[in-house]
């Protein structure tokens, strides 16, 4: 009896084996998938996307609405502290500022806010209100507006400092 039990697990690990190592050919052929390296113009590699190969982030168009745009932070609470810089914040371009003509830049975000018609907008560096990076959400018509009132902003990297801000677009 032991004989046949190891008679037919030798056939079946040897069965198993065979059926286990095909040959290449009978395996699936790859040889008409394309690699990364491959490129359809070897003389100008970048004809093939649509932009040249390079991501397209333009900061001269005007798609934003906070572009060219001029904005004074009249006051903003912090605590228990109120506080009224009047500094001025300009919109260079679609993701720079400049607070007070200095030639310090900045940057920022403008992006649509998920599940709402609202805007999220986050401030990098705001030196006006602490020098982190704030952000909150302001109304779809903001610009066009002029005024930002009361919104909370809370700082990126630690959000239980939330700074409420009042601006009006000059």
């Amino acid at each position: 009896m032991r004989l046949i039990i190891y008679f037919i697990a030798l056939t079946t690990t040897m069965l198993l084996f065979t059926i286990s190592c095909k040959k290449e050919s009978e395996m699936t052929n790859y040889s008409n998938v394309k690699t990364v390296a491959e490129k359809k113009d070897s003389i100008n590699p970048e004809a093939e996307y649509s932009y040249g190969g390079i991501i397209p982030i333009s900061t001269s168009s005007n798609n934003n609405k906070l572009y060219k745009t001029k904005w004074i932070l009249r006051k903003y609470v912090s605590g228990f502290s109120t506080e009224y810089p009047n500094d001025t914040i300009e919109f260079i371009n679609n993701n720079e500022y400049k607070i007070n003509n200095s030639g310090l830049i900045r940057t920022y975000v403008l992006s649509k806010a998920t599940s709402t018609t609202n805007y999220d907008l986050q401030l990098n560096y705001f030196s006006s209100i602490g020098g982190s990076h704030y952000y909150g959400q302001v109304g779809y018509y903001f610009v066009e507006d002029g005024e930002i009132n009361g919104i909370t902003f809370v700082d990126v990297y630690k959000e239980s400092i939330k700074i409420k801000i009042w601006m009006v677009k000059i």
